[in-house]
Order: structure tokens, then C-alpha cells, then sequence
């Protein structure tokens, strides 16, 4: 691991847990940015603008965890932050934080294995393998957008993504990457198959869809959400209460 100040170290998983930072104040704020030691659920990051420095993280070993007042065995973790990005890193400035409510009887149900991010103004996306929703045992690949020009991530929304070949269909996306096709822009996937995104079998294909074409099924999928907000929630990974139609955090994981 290397810094932009030239310095290296070097870290077993095991060692991931070692602080390196505090506040001025003298409070730790790692706890915050901790990632799962299991190597099979990575964490995903980006910078927004060289100012905003976006990280998503999954429930697994070594992340911390707190319980919700007045909800027995339920937990919280942040799952994505974002932070003002000063020279070193300073991460004391908070913007906003998205949380994620686990049950302490099925913390597998809220692992997300984040495979990829990428920024295309003026969005951000993840590129995710996750379970349906919460209790369900198919696993299905999602795309989360997030606009850059919102600090309060209050335009989050996600939708199913798949790939087809032949009648199949290949439910898990590995990597991605973003260019030009006929000179429109394109999004490039490479999708494979299986129950579980840690043992998945088979061959690869690879998929591509226009960026215009793909933000808007976003844009059509948050108004589906917004027209049609469930109040009961217990089966979403995220569970929010809007605070306007417009305005509302729009989570749809």
C-alpha cells in the first residue's frame, strides 16, 4: 500500500485492522472506514472532482457495527461514505453517510460484493452482486447510480442488471469498463453464472449497453419506486422513509 506522500507498507489482511489515522481531536474516526477482512467481499472507492473521496463497504469480518436504539438484535454499519478529501486524507469531514440495518439473525442476507466503480459525468456507479432482496436465495447483479453533484447521496438508485446469450442468462458481473462504440459511449461488462458469487462456475460473456440507454431505465426505475413506495420495507437492504416525493431518499437495494 502506498501513499501520495511516496511512503509503502506492507499488510496482511489480519493487519487491516491497525489504526493509522485519528481526528485532530484525538478520537479515531476508523471505525467508519473499516473494511471486511474477508478478501472475498472488497470494498470499492473513488474520488469525485479530486474533492470527494466516496467508499462502499460490505458487512463481513472487521466491520464495525452498532446497535439501534429501541430494535433488539438489530445493527447498523455505514455501507457507503462520503467524505471531503483533503491534502492527506484528512477524513474528519463528513458529508453524509448511507446505513445499513442488519438483523442479527441473517447478517449473510446483507453482504454486497461490490465488483466495480466507475464515474461518468455527471453519475457515479457501482457495479454490485447481491441477493434479490433481503431473505431471497437468488443472487442478481445491480447497478447503483449516484449523482456527483449531491453531497446527501439522496439520489441513490439501483436496478437489476443482466446479461443474455444463447436463452441464458448470466446473473453475476465481474468487471466493467466505459468507451466508445459507433461513437456513442458504452458500458462493457463481463457477466458469469452461479448460486453464490464466491464459487461461480461456467463461462464468461461479455455485454454492453449505451450509457444513455442505461440512465434512462434508471431515471424510469426511481419514478416506478416513487409512484409506487411501499411502506413496508423489511425485505430491502435499505429502509428509508421519504421526506417528500421529490425529495426523498430514493433507496432501492
Amino acid at each position: 500500500m502506498c501513499g501520495t506522500s511516496g511512503e509503502c507498507e506492507r499488510r496482511s489482511l489480519t493487519d487491516l485492522t491497525k489504526v493509522v489515522h485519528s481526528t485532530a481531536g484525538g478520537q479515531s474516526d476508523s471505525d467508519s472506514l473499516n473494511v471486511s477482512t474477508n478478501y472475498r467481499r472488497p470494498a470499492v472507492a473513488l474520488m469525485w472532482d479530486n474533492k470527494l473521496f466516496l467508499i462502499a463497504v460490505t458487512y463481513g469480518e472487521n466491520v464495525h457495527s452498532t446497535t439501534i436504539h429501541g430494535r433488539p438484535n438489530t445493527y447498523k454499519y455505514n455501507a457507503i461514505t462520503l467524505r471531503e478529501a483533503s491534502f492527506g486524507f484528512d477524513f474528519s469531514s463528513e458529508f453524509r453517510k448511507i446505513q445499513m440495518n442488519i438483523k442479527k439473525g441473517n447478517l449473510n442476507d446483507y453482504v454486497i460484493y461490490y465488483q466495480d466503480v466507475f464515474q461518468y459525468d455527471p453519475f457515479a456507479y457501482l457495479l454490485t452482486n447481491q441477493k434479490k432482496y433481503v431473505g431471497n436465495d437468488t443472487y442478481v447483479s445491480k447497478i447503483v447510480q449516484l449523482c456527483n453533484y449531491d453531497p446527501t447521496l439522496r439520489t441513490y438508485v439501483d436496478m437489476e442488471l443482466t446479461c443474455e446469450k444463447d436463452g441464458v442468462t448470466y446473473n453475476l458481473v465481474q468487471t466493467s469498463t466505459v468507451g466508445k462504440i459507433n461513437g456513442a459511449d458504452h458500458l462493457m461488462a463481463s457477466f458469469t453464472r452461479g448460486s453464490d458469487p464466491e464459487k461461480v462456475m461456467g463461462e464468461s460473456v461479455i455485454c454492453k449497453i449505451s450509457l444513455d440507454s442505461l440512465n434512462a431505465q434508471l431515471t424510469d426505475t426511481a419514478i416506478q419506486y416513487i409512484n409506487t413506495y411501499p411502506f413496508n420495507q423489511t425485505d430491502r437492504y435499505l429502509e428509508t422513509i421519504p421526506d417528500s416525493i421529490f425529495g426523498s431518499d430514493v433507496s432501492i437495494m
